[in-house]
C-alpha cells in the first residue's frame, strides 16, 4: 500500500472509530438528541469504508506481485503433474506393502 493511500485510509478508519465511540458515549449518557444515533451510523459507515479501502489496496498490491495469468497456468500444470506422480507412487507403495505382507505370511506359515 502506498504511503499516501495508507495515511488517508488509516485516518478515515480512525476518525470513524473515534466518532463512533463518542456517539456511543453520548447515547448511553441519555442525551436523547437525534444527531447522536445518526452520528453513530455515519461513523460505522466510515469504519466500513476504511476497511474496504484497506482490503482493496492490499488486493491491488497482491495482484501486482503475482503478475500475469501465465504464471498461474504454469503453476497449475506443475501441480497437476505432481498430483499424478503422487497417485502412482502411493499406489506403488501400497502394492509393495501388500507384497511384503504376503511374503511375511508365507514365511510364518512355513
Amino acid at each position: 500500500m502506498k504511503s499516501a493511500t495508507s495515511i488517508l485510509v488509516i485516518s478515515l478508519f480512525l476518525i470513524g472509530f473515534i466518532v463512533c465511540i463518542s456517539s456511543i458515549v453520548n447515547i448511553f449518557t441519555h442525551k436523547t438528541v437525534i444527531s447522536y444515533p445518526l452520528q453513530f451510523i455515519s461513523a460505522c459507515l466510515l469504519i466500513i469504508c476504511g476497511t474496504l479501502l484497506i482490503a482493496r489496496a492490499e488486493l491491488i498490491q497482491i495482484r501486482g506481485r503475482i503478475g500475469d495469468r501465465r504464471g498461474f497456468d504454469e503453476l497449475d500444470a506443475r501441480v497437476s503433474g505432481l498430483e499424478g506422480k503422487k497417485e502412482r507412487i502411493s499406489s506403488w507403495k501400497f502394492s509393495d506393502l501388500e507384497h511384503r505382507v504376503d511374503e511375511l505370511e508365507k514365511k510364518v506359515r512355513n
